[in-house]
């Protein structure tokens, strides 16, 4: 018998994820039902079955040949699902184990007349004796069965009804968590383990309650005396693109705005020296805060916070109107006294226009020549790089510079312009 590599193999079943990391061995011995390389398949795929002898082991295929693996303690293996099985699961059932004990217990249908019996010591599960369903995957026995979470089952009513309203026997024990009934159990690999989808609310005060595996995220869930009687998502913030989180500290659906940074969120804060006042959030200038406290309010729809002001600002820009080849600006005034709906002052200011320039100064070649007008052309000599843009500028008066014989000056706007000293002044070579 030869030995190989360790195998660590994850199966997952029925409310466990059972790992087996004992030593892989080829055992010539095992009958040998693995699927067979060939040309078309050389790497079958993974294979496993009981082993033909010990139902606590299973046998592993690999490239054709059997390797015996051990299931983790208290398990056996299961080859209808192909994965080690909890004795006290729903599974066990379908294990081929010689002398397995039959969970199976003496029938409360023998009477034919019998249709729905309350369960003696479970109020919310009962037996139907006209339901012949197999139970083989599943928690519950033969023709038993459970009301949905929360109703319990009524003896004298025989049948569902709201927790309030049920009558249970004496001794009975009363579910009030969802994952007391079976139901909410997991009987399948790849599934949220109830307590995850479902959480309890033992202890907690009726209304939304956090969901304690799911810490401040949409999740959410609505208590009523002990029993979790809902779960929730929150919705989308109105004001922003993202969608609300639950707050354990409110114990409500909050904004962004509102979730600490620590936990991924936009709430500010405020410095101990900071003024009392607005300020603007750093992730968006539509939402400012107040200090102290870093109260969050939103400006409305088209606004945005002016911290200069103080309040929110209505920004209105007209498209600039061309007459004569120069463009004019117009403001549009805003309406008078506009009130946020945080109740706040509001402003309107209306953005400059952008004024577009037509009319470009010519560059030409010859004397320097410089025309009086309400807008400055330049025009500069032979001599002078003009390889940068002609600026056009409004100058009160233009003056006309002679260069002197010998000197070497340049062209020079007149006061107020704004054409740049671009060569430096020469005089007789000092």
């Amino acid at each position: 018998m030869a030995s190989y590599t360790a195998l660590c193999t994850a199966l997952s079943v029925a409310l466990v994820v059972l790992v087996s990391c004992a030593h892989a061995t080829y055992d010539s011995n095992v009958i040998n039902r693995c699927p067979q390389p060939s040309e078309d398949v050389p790497i079958p795929n993974a294979h496993y079955y009981t082993h033909p002898r010990d139902c606590k082991k299973f046998v592993s295929c690999s490239y054709g040949l059997p390797h015996v693996l051990a299931c983790p303690e208290l398990t056996v293996f299961n080859d209808e699902v192909m994965a080690c099985v909890w004795r006290e699961g729903p599974h066990y059932k379908g294990a081929k184990c010689e002398g397995a004990e039959s969970k199976e217990q003496p029938s409360v249908c023998s009477d034919p007349e019998t249709k729905l019996v309350a369960h003696p010591t479970i109020c919310q599960r009962y037996f139907n004796c006209s339901d012949t369903s197999s139970r083989d995957y599943s928690f519950l026995e033969p023709f038993e069965d459970e009301c949905p979470y929360p109703d319990l089952f009524d003896p004298v009513a025989l049948r569902c009804v709201p927790y309030m309203e049920a009558r249970c026997g004496t001794g009975a024990v009363v579910g009030q968590e969802p994952c007391d009934y079976v139901k909410n159990q997991c009987v399948a690999a790849h599934c949220e383990p109830c307590y995850s989808r479902a959480p309890s609310c033992i202890g907690k005060p009726d209304g939304p309650n956090e969901h304690p595996f799911k810490l401040w995220t949409p999740h959410h869930v609505v208590c009523e005396n002990n029993r979790s009687i809902d779960f929730k998502w929150c919705e989308y913030d109105n004001d922003t693109p993202f969608r609300m989180i639950f707050s354990p500290e409110k114990k409500t659906c909050v904004t962004m705005w509102e979730v600490p940074r620590e936990h991924r969120g936009f709430r500010p804060e405020c410095l101990e020296d900071e003024e009392e006042g607005y300020y603007i959030t750093p992730e968006s200038d539509k939402v400012f805060y107040r200090c102290p406290g870093a109260e969050v309010f939103f400006c409305e729809e088209g606004q945005r916070f002016n911290i200069e002001n103080q309040a929110c600002t209505r920004y209105v820009t007209e498209e600039p109107k061309v007459t004569g080849g120069m463009a004019q600006e117009e403001t549009t005034l805003a309406p008078e006294k506009p009130v946020s709906h945080q109740g706040l002052p509001t402003e309107e200011i209306s953005t400059p226009a952008q004024v577009e320039i037509t009319d470009a100064p010519e560059v030409t070649s010859g004397p320097v020549e410089v025309q009086e007008t309400t807008h400055a052309q330049v025009k500069v000599t032979e001599g002078v790089n003009t390889s940068f843009n002609p600026v056009d500028v409004t100058t009160e008066a233009a003056k006309t510079t002679t260069p002197a014989k010998g000197t070497q000056k340049p062209v020079t706007a007149a006061a107020g312009g704004g054409v740049p000293n671009l060569f430096p002044v020469h005089h007789n070579g000092q």
